[in-house]
């Protein structure tokens, strides 16, 4: 009876971001590696912050939550070489390097993601035009496979696995640690420009005109009337080269996505939506 007891205390419905389907599934959550080890078994998956648009990274037999996992294990600040364990977030990363003259070499749109679900994902930021995906910073992996055993693997080594792991969507086995490069910063501000486009055409022609800034984004309006397809707002900018004592703190700010996720499907429309763009 006690053993059903436990069994029953892990049962959890989860979803992805995009709150698609709800499943009822058995999540742990391991502290550390020597708990991780005892989690595994067949049909297993890990799951980061649970903010993949889509239904992955849930099993029922067992979804493993990285949370926990969360340690910065090396930092060279000299060189700007980190290993980190994968539950860690950005937003807790950003903490701990701006400040020391470091930056994440790629960032997707979200603050709130881990360093694992940016791996199994291979994410590209805003300037993936200049430097390509979170792939090219990679020095190297530690793969927990299905017999317990943590895999180190980069480029060079077991390299098969470190290629089919980053983008593999956590099909190759749990990715325990990173080791990567960051960016080197001068200030922790950005010196950006925002243009207004009237069509997809202006906004293609300003895209390209962009390509030698750092960073380089356009919100494009698909709910426009045909002679205005593809207006957008484009934003783009550098980090500011005029070097400056780091006074950097993420500030806690609202999350939007609460109400997107407590408004009934019904009120996300055609309306809303060119009311908003």
């Amino acid at each position: 009876m006690q053993f059903i007891f436990l069994n029953l205390n892990m049962l959890k419905k989860i979803s992805g971001w995009g709150l698609n389907t709800k499943y009822q599934v058995n999540l742990f959550f391991p502290k550390n590696i020597n708990q991780l080890k005892k989690k595994i078994k067949p049909n297993c998956i890990a799951r980061g912050a649970g903010r993949s648009y889509g239904d992955s990274a849930i099993q029922p037999a067992c979804t493993i939550g990285t949370k926990n996992l969360n340690k910065i294990l090396k930092f060279d600040q000299s060189k700007g070489i980190i290993e980190v364990e994968s539950g860690i977030t950005i937003e807790n990363l950003l903490n701990k390097i701006v400040k020391k003259g470091w930056f994440l070499p790629v960032t997707p749109g979200s603050k709130y993601i881990t360093l694992g679900g940016m791996i199994a994902s291979d994410v590209h930021g805003k300037n993936h035009h200049k430097v390509g995906s979170f792939r090219n910073f990679i020095l190297n992996l530690g793969v927990l496979d299905e017999n317990k055993k943590i895999i180190k693997c980069s480029k060079i080594k077991n390299k098969k696995l470190f290629n089919y792991s980053i983008g593999g969507m956590g099909l190759t086995g749990i990715i325990y640690s990173c080791t990567f490069k960051l960016k080197k910063i001068k200030s922790d501000l950005i010196s950006i420009e925002t243009i207004k486009n009237k069509d997809l055409n202006e906004t293609i022609s300003c895209i390209n005109n962009s390509k030698n800034w750092d960073y380089n984004v356009a919100w494009i309006d698909t709910s426009a009337s045909s002679k205005y397809i593809g207006r957008s707002i484009l934003t783009r900018g550098n980090f500011s080269i005029e070097k400056k004592k780091m006074n950097y703190e993420i500030k806690k700010t609202i999350d939007f996505s609460i109400i997107y996720k407590i408004l009934p499907n019904f009120f996300i429309n055609k309306v809303l939506i060119k009311v908003l763009n």
